[in-house]
């Protein structure tokens, strides 16, 4: 009974892996009519890239969906969980009603656009860098305006 207690805990537990992606990265195309409407995410997994891309919307609106498979390995739970202990830096955006992109390793943010009097936020360090590559590699666009030093 404790096998079989130890190996269902075992699936349950990797089952769990594939069903919370380790990062996402959304864009959004900000205050615009309805038809230039514009939004990405993608959302990575160990074993599969879920991409979801809105074009216009209402009923000029299209959306499309892929799934690609992908095999990432080392550990990756040990990077997403690194990512909360690294720091995140902070600043000022003057952008309002434009195009965001937000990136995070599960409830981390990672990087977000900011704008509307909320700040442009990065997070520095090793982690945060490859789970952005890795985003990046498959939705590679970033809007990144506003951010002056």
């Amino acid at each position: 009974m404790k096998m079989f207690t130890l190996g269902f805990l075992i699936l349950n537990v990797s089952a769990m892996a594939n069903t919370q992606a380790l990062v996402t990265k959304s864009n959004a195309s900000g205050f615009t009519p309805p038809e230039w409407v514009r939004s990405e995410t993608c959302e990575v997994f160990a074993d599969r890239v879920e991409i979801t891309k809105q074009m216009g919307m209402g009923e000029k609106g299209v959306r499309l969906n892929e799934t690609r498979k992908v095999k990432l390995t080392g550990n990756l739970e040990q990077l997403v969980a690194q990512v909360a202990k690294e720091e995140l830096t902070e600043k000022e955006n003057g952008l309002c009603d434009g195009p965001s992109t937000t990136i995070s390793a599960r409830e981390n943010l990672i990087f977000t656009t900011g704008g509307c009097g909320s700040p442009r936020k990065e997070r520095q360090g090793a982690s945060s860098r490859i789970l952005r590559e890795i985003v990046d590699s498959y939705c590679a666009t970033t809007h990144d305006f506003g951010a002056r030093d």
